[in-house]
């Protein structure tokens, strides 16, 4: 149960999904906290659709593409991104280009560092209760671990959501 002080502050409602294995989640972390073109990167990632990699590197004219390259790398083995390729025509030719995409745990973290303010709101709709989901689903999985009571987290739940949405 909350304080009376802890119910006043305000917290940023962010859900942060990190791989179940510590060991994988303290490697996620220290690679997007690592430097200021992690972030950068993340910053930059379109939330829902594909970020081109020649679009990032537009972007980030402050860092060497190298650089950023190595960490985009990173991030898809770390599971915060996803990569792949297509072919597009530009004028008379077709050229393969690279995109990525954030992955659950990659939108938890790009909306731990974005403000709000700058995401639609129907957007944010989206991403929340996607995150919300795989949070729900990973909620379960521990009940079950612990032998709790799935009943109690929806009571927390809604006695919350009556209590702070009126």
């Amino acid at each position: 149960m909350l304080t009376e002080r802890e119910q006043e502050l305000k917290y940023w409602p962010v859900i942060l999904l990190l791989p179940c294995r510590r060991e994988y989640w303290i490697n996620v972390l220290s690679t997007i906290f690592r430097s200021k073109v992690a972030i950068d990167i993340l910053l930059n990632m379109d939330m829902h659709d594909k970020t081109y990699q020649k679009d990032l590197i537009r972007k980030l004219r402050g860092h060497s593409n190298k650089t950023i390259i190595r960490y985009l790398r990173m991030f898809v083995e770390e599971g915060i991104l996803e990569e792949g390729i297509e072919k597009i025509k530009t004028g008379e030719k077709y050229v393969w280009v690279k995109w990525y995409r954030l992955t659950p745990i990659g939108k938890s973290v790009a909306l731990l560092l974005k403000s709000i303010r700058g995401i639609e709101p129907e957007e944010l709709k989206k991403i929340v209760l996607e995150l919300l989901e795989i949070y729900a689903m990973s909620l379960a999985r521990l009940c079950k671990y612990i032998s709790l009571n799935p009943d109690e987290l929806r009571e927390v739940f809604s006695r919350t959501l009556e209590k702070y949405i009126r």
